[in-house]
């Protein structure tokens, strides 16, 4: 999963954007970087969700250094394979098919 979410964020980050630390375990990812603008950080952010491969994106910091002019941030997320991504759409990856067949039994 790692090698594919960094050429797809090779793609999509700005020119002006560096990462200093990307980690994947499991499937959940945490990467940290620069840029020039908060805007460039929300950008990224949503090409990362729109991947469907991605799911659960959240910045979780940033930081504005305004008399270096740099944008410091750090973001977190889940890669799902095919196979979980298929059963998150049919309903029947970690318990939601049970939690949908008490709910229809009630």
């Amino acid at each position: 999963y790692g090698y594919d979410l960094l050429k797809y964020l090779e793609k999509k980050m700005p020119t002006d954007m560096y990462l200093s630390a990307f980690n994947i375990d499991g499937g959940v990812f945490t990467l940290a970087g620069t840029c020039n603008t908060k805007s460039q950080v929300a950008q990224l952010q949503q090409s990362l969700e729109d991947n469907e491969n991605v799911i659960d994106v959240s910045t979780t910091s940033v930081t504005v250094d305004d008399e270096k002019q740099i944008v410091t941030f750090a973001m977190d997320g889940v890669v799902i394979s095919d196979v979980l991504k298929a059963e998150l759409e049919t309903g029947t990856a970690n318990g939601t098919q049970t939690e949908t067949q008490t709910t229809a039994a009630q």
